[in-house]
């Protein structure tokens, strides 16, 4: 199962070039996950785009009806959704990292930073795409998590 994990485009139009480079990889994006600070873009942009379920969660940017944070079970995973803001991500990922150990999370992805951001250990993974408008790092990225049965494999694309 391949999910595209975005965050922090802030109404730029570079969704759409970063699933198109998504596709071009892998084929397919079975999920999209969004940690917020979409700007003007509603949920149906990104259905429209990627024609796959979406999970997206309202940023300190946002106006819109997303929740603050979402917890799903995807390819056999738990994951748990939030921007990060409300965790003070900017300082460290110790309280973001107890929140998903409370809601048994085997996946946490988060935005807020623009940084991108990996960590793996025995009880959780915790992923940050960056920032896919580049703002802020100059860097426009995005993350893909490959499941494969107990297996995740996560991997960055810089556009």
């Amino acid at each position: 199962m391949i999910l595209m994990v975005v965050s922090d485009d802030h109404g730029r139009d570079t969704f759409e070039q970063a699933y198109a480079d998504a596709v071009k990889r892998y084929g397919t994006v079975d999920a999209l996950f969004h940690a917020g600070d979409t700007g003007r873009y509603d949920n149906e942009y990104y259905t429209s785009i990627c024609g796959c379920q979406a999970y997206i969660v309202k940023g300190n940017n946002d106006f819109n009806a997303n929740p603050q944070e979402l917890t799903v079970d995807v390819g056999g995973k738990k994951i748990f959704l939030t921007h990060g803001h409300r965790y003070g991500v900017y300082t460290g990922v110790e309280r973001l990292y107890f929140a998903g150990l409370e809601r048994n999370a085997d996946i946490i992805i988060y935005g807020h930073t623009h940084i991108p951001l990996h960590q793996s250990g025995d009880k959780l993974e915790i992923i940050n795409p960056g920032s896919v408008a580049g703002i802020r790092s100059n860097t426009k990225s995005y993350a893909i998590i490959d499941i494969q049965g107990d297996i995740t494999k996560t991997t960055f694309h810089y556009l």
